[in-house]
C-alpha cells in the first residue's frame, strides 16, 4: 500500500526541476509569481507594486548557472521560478457556491467593505484605535462608487463572489 501511496504523490513532486539557463532566459514566470511578497493597501484594497521579496531573479549559482523550471500542465508549457519561491504547484480549488449580497445603502457597502478586510494587518504595528473611526477598505473601488451615488435617487447595491485558486 505505502508504494502505492507514494506514485500518487510523484507527478507533484517532479513537476519542477533544474535546467540549464539557456533554456530559462525566454520561458515565463510561472502564474501568480509577482504576488510573492507584494505590498497590499489597505484603505484602497489593492496592490502597491512594492515588492520585499525579488521576483524577477531567477538564476542560482552565477550567471551561468541553473534555474528551475515547472511544467504548467494548466497551460502547458514550461515556465520559471523565481529563485526566491521555493515551492510552487498546480492545485485547482474552486469554491462552489456563488455568494451574492444586497445592499440598500452606500452606508452598508461602506460598512461591509470595511469589516472585510481583516483586522489582522494591524497586528504588530501599534496603531492607536480611535473610535468611530473606519480604514480598511474606505477608498475601495466599490466604496467611491457607493458614495458616488447615494446622493442620486434610490440605489440597490449588489456584490457577488466567486473564487477559484489554481495554484499553490
Amino acid at each position: 500500500m505505502a508504494p502505492l501511496l507514494l506514485l500518487l504523490y510523484l507527478p507533484i513532486a517532479l513537476c519542477c526541476e533544474q535546467a540549464p539557463s539557456t533554456e530559462c532566459e525566454k520561458l515565463p514566470f510561472v502564474p501568480g509569481h509577482n504576488l510573492v511578497g507584494e505590498g497590499f493597501d489597505i484603505v484602497q484594497m489593492k496592490t502597491t507594486g512594492a515588492f520585499v521579496v525579488d521576483v524577477r531573479t531567477y538564476m542560482s549559482g552565477g550567471e551561468h548557472g541553473n534555474c528551475t523550471l515547472c511544467d504548467n500542465k494548466l497551460l502547458n508549457e514550461k515556465q520559471k521560478l523565481p529563485a526566491s519561491v521555493v515551492d510552487w504547484r498546480i492545485k485547482v480549488q474552486c469554491r462552489r457556491s456563488l455568494s451574492a449580497k444586497m445592499y440598500e445603502s452606500a452606508s452598508s457597502v461602506l460598512k461591509d467593505t470595511t469589516t472585510s478586510a481583516s483586522a489582522s494587518w494591524k497586528v504588530g504595528l501599534s496603531v492607536p484605535m480611535v473610535a468611530g473611526v473606519a480604514v480598511g477598505g474606505t477608498h475601495s473601488r466599490s466604496a467611491r462608487f457607493a458614495k458616488s451615488h447615494a446622493s442620486q435617487d434610490k440605489y440597490s447595491f449588489t456584490s457577488h463572489t466567486f473564487s477559484c485558486r489554481y495554484y499553490t
